[in-house]
């Protein structure tokens, strides 16, 4: 009898597809410290396939095929809870997670995205897109006021589990900023990996790096055409709140910070959705800031090597 059931429940789990698919890389908050967050995003940028590297840095690929597209992160709050994320390769893009049981997608998310992943769970369709510009409005807060640092992951994953409407878009933001943007950018996942313990609030710094991941992007392999040199300026804050002009390959924001590449021969539908300032929703538009203004007070990056020397 039980053997029977048992093979019942075996033979169901297969037809349904409920087997857990294993992550590509994992994290624990339980034993999280300094260095095991590091070592977290070095092995997420690592599951990224590249497309070869520029000026040093590595290329995400334009294209892939279905079975590729995505990769699976698995998050544990302290009490052990866990989420399992959804990455989109060809952009670090958060799709959707899952709890286990019950899988939550993002609106506009790539067609191919709920037939391949996390099959076997009741999907959901969240009432926004992963664009910071809807998340925030969804937030009713701008990204300068949610909390970064492991407690706030900790918190994040915790809203996401018990799936809390309410808080859901924050926590996201946190989520977003926590994975792909600190794979994106070694000055982020430094400023996280040095809060284990505490929160904080992003700089616009921080928010100004996120908003032109795309734009770094393209002027840097644009770059390889033209001795080094950037075909348009791009325009970061730093920690000093000036407005610093970004011009050639040498910088340092460069050469030490910048660690994946959105590749220009990206669709637009592949595009980085969360560069507030270049996309949204796969759909090229332009808005202004969304943080405070800043002083309009343009300088060399090269004068402030504690910025981008991180």
């Amino acid at each position: 009898m039980i053997k029977s059931l048992a093979l019942s429940f075996l033979f169901l789990a297969i037809f349904l597809n409920t087997h857990p698919v294993e992550a590509n890389v994992r994290f624990d908050l339980s034993s999280a410290t300094s260095s095991s967050y590091k070592a977290f995003i070095k092995n997420l940028r690592e599951a990224l396939p590249k497309d070869g590297k520029v000026y040093d840095i590595p290329v995400l690929l334009s294209t892939v095929m279905d079975s590729r597209r995505f990769i699976l992160i698995d998050l544990v709050n302290y009490d052990g809870q866990s989420i399992t994320a959804a990455i989109d390769v060809l952009n670090v893009y958060i799709v959707a997670y899952s709890t286990g049981t019950v899988s939550y997608f993002f609106q506009q998310v790539p067609a191919q995205a709920p037939k391949l992943l996390f099959k076997g769970t009741q999907q959901r369709t969240l009432p926004y897109t992963g664009n910071y510009e809807n998340l925030q409005t969804a937030a009713k807060k701008l990204r300068e006021n949610i909390e970064l640092g492991l407690p706030a992951l900790d918190s994040a994953i915790t809203t996401l589990f018990h799936y809390n409407a309410e808080a859901a878009a924050s926590a996201l933001l946190v989520l977003i900023q926590t994975t792909s943007e600190a794979a994106r950018f070694r000055y982020i996942e430094l400023q996280i990996a040095n809060n284990v313990g505490t929160k904080f609030k992003p700089s616009q710094t921080i928010i100004s790096l996120e908003n032109n991941w795309s734009a770094l992007s393209k002027q840097i392999q644009i770059a390889k055409n033209k001795n080094g040199q950037f075909e348009t300026p791009v325009i970061l804050i730093d920690p000093q709140g000036n407005r610093v002009q970004i011009t050639n390959v040498t910088s340092n924001v460069v050469t030490q910070n910048i660690k994946l590449l959105l590749n220009i021969g990206a669709t637009v539908d592949t595009m980085a959705a969360n560069d507030v300032d270049e996309m949204t929703s796969g759909i090229p538009i332009r808005l202004s800031s969304c943080g405070h203004e800043m002083e309009r007070k343009s300088v060399e990056i090269g004068r402030h090597a504690n910025y981008v020397s991180v």
